[in-house]
């Protein structure tokens, strides 16, 4: 069964807790709506690029979104339990999508974005990787829902041994003494297994490496600590760390009025190294546009083979100035991270 979640919130005084109360969703669309704002709730890998999107089999796709490799996934939303009949639609819609051309998907992508190509959302999001030159190469299924039903589990697990590439997300809502709603998100079958089901069915290119693969080789090249402290320490930060190419980056979301979902990298590190030291790079610009630290401030808890250096960092605004160089130690990292820690609670 997918992992039940419960959640606790400190009291003001700090000695002691009180559990937050689960409570319904009361609209399918509303948790649509949640989903389309920020689909990092149950994929951090993901763009959409329609709702509502309408089949030629009389339904309609609640989000249909593309990977960081151009390859579509179906997301199914139910409010409440997820049944064996949520399982049978998002296959029917998936096989649908599978057969869509680039100048459908492309299509599809204009008429939701208006005055946005798919290629422009595609480098905002992923950030400046252009659109691939195949896409829809593979598909894989989502079905989210805020409770599973046993027989949709076994239908999921079932499909999910065959090589299908098909997952159920459940959604948690809470509500604290004050007020505010509090989402969690956990799926049935590890992401990894079911983007790797996905990656075996292209035949066409390489998929870019899973993150647990990366953190693995960050292990192997004997630099896991230092990485572990990175990630560790900016985990309040910035967002969950994602692939890119061969590197891991740290993304910042952008805030404004839209409701897209547009992030920028400002950190990245390369998992292997043959001198036992992390590999970094750190976009300046980006750095002081969304985080208020300047030039002098980051070289200043950066260490000291640090050098500035420009970034081959693809984006539709051109190259930019970086500063590169390794964390050879924990503590190096922790200053690193102390800093940007302040300069995002000084935005709060």
């Amino acid at each position: 069964m997918t992992q039940e979640i419960r959640m606790w919130e400190v009291t003001p005084d700090g000695a002691t807790i009180q559990e937050v109360e689960g409570s319904d969703i009361s609209l399918e669309k509303q948790l649509e709506d949640w989903l389309e704002s920020d689909i990092s709730l149950v994929d951090a890998d993901l763009l959409v690029i329609g709702r509502q999107v309408e089949t030629d089999f009389r339904g309609k796709i609640d989000l249909l979104c593309m990977d960081s490799n151009g390859d579509l996934v179906v997301v199914e939303i139910k409010r409440g339990k997820l049944r064996r009949e949520a399982v049978a639609q998002a296959l029917d819609y998936a096989s649908w999508a599978k057969d869509l051309s680039r100048e459908h998907v492309c299509g599809i992508a204009q008429e939701y974005y208006g005055d946005r190509t798919l290629d422009t959302a595609f480098q905002e999001r992923f950030d400046g990787d252009r659109l691939p030159d195949v896409i829809n190469d593979t598909h894989r299924s989502l079905i989210v829902g805020e409770s599973t039903d046993a027989d949709a589990e076994r239908m999921v697990r079932y499909l999910s041994d065959l090589e299908v590439p098909v997952n159920m997300a459940t959604v948690y809502h809470f509500t604290d003494r004050s007020g505010r709603q509090l989402l969690a998100s956990a799926h049935l079958v590890d992401q990894d297994e079911t983007r790797k089901k996905q990656a075996a069915h292209s035949r066409r290119r390489r998929p870019r490496p899973l993150l647990s693969e990366l953190e693995r080789r960050a292990s192997e090249s004997g630099i896991g600590d230092a990485y572990n402290a990175l990630r560790d320490g900016l985990h309040h930060v910035f967002r969950r760390p994602c692939a890119i190419s061969n590197d891991i980056g740290f993304q910042w979301r952008i805030k404004d009025d839209s409701k897209k979902d547009t992030r920028t990298t400002l950190i990245k590190v390369t998992p292997e190294s043959i001198d036992h030291t992390l590999p970094f790079e750190v976009h300046v610009k980006r750095c002081e546009d969304n985080l208020g630290l300047s030039f002098e401030q980051l070289k200043a808890v950066l260490p000291q083979n640090t050098r500035q250096e420009d970034l081959d960092w693809r984006r539709l605004d051109g190259e930019a100035d970086g500063l590169k160089g390794s964390f050879g130690t924990v503590e190096e990292v922790e200053a690193f991270t102390k800093a940007l820690k302040a300069a995002a609670q000084r935005l709060d």
